[in-house]
């Protein structure tokens, strides 16, 4: 089963999660690399090249520590954006 990858930020998007870096919060610094992926849905787990850290492309979002899959995640975002709830979807 493959997982559709177009709703994941490109890797230049994202910033490195450790506090203690001096590049902490700044996109675009070319210091992130995919150490690896896991789970059903394929998550890159990141490695910071400057403090040599590692953590999950959703750290520090809603998304961290969900188990939750990223299709049904957009499906309710969606639908809350547009003043829906999940409940009424299914009815």
């Amino acid at each position: 089963m493959k997982i559709e990858n177009s709703t994941r930020p490109p890797l230049e998007s994202l910033a490195c999660v450790a506090s203690e870096c001096e590049l902490y919060g700044q996109a675009g610094q070319n210091n992130l690399i995919v150490r690896k992926v896991y789970g059903v849905e394929r998550l890159r787990y990141l490695r910071c090249r400057r403090r040599g850290r590692e953590f999950s492309e959703r750290k520090g979002t809603a998304l961290w520590n969900t188990k939750v899959g990223e299709a049904q995640t957009v499906a309710v975002a969606a639908h809350l954006s547009e003043g829906c709830s999940q409940k009424a979807r299914r009815a």
